[in-house]
């Protein structure tokens, strides 16, 4: 999955949450300059709803994902 992530610096820490509000995983990851896109695996993850958060230095945003 690709997000879009605004602001202004190129490093984020990606948190994805289940449910029922338990931490599945937590990543630092890059931004891409250009485009500022980052990538999000969750092929692992089972079929559900997950609520992720992306926290920078000039960003905090939530998003529900629903995953079939």
């Amino acid at each position: 999955m690709s997000l879009h992530v605004t602001g202004e610096h190129n490093t984020v820490l990606v948190s994805v949450f289940g449910d029922k509000g338990d931490l599945i995983f937590s990543k630092e990851q890059q931004i891409e300059d250009f485009s500022r896109k980052t990538n999000i695996d969750l092929s692992t993850l089972i079929t559900g709803i997950y609520i992720v958060v992306v926290e920078g230095k000039s960003i905090t945003k939530t998003f529900k994902i629903v995953k079939k």
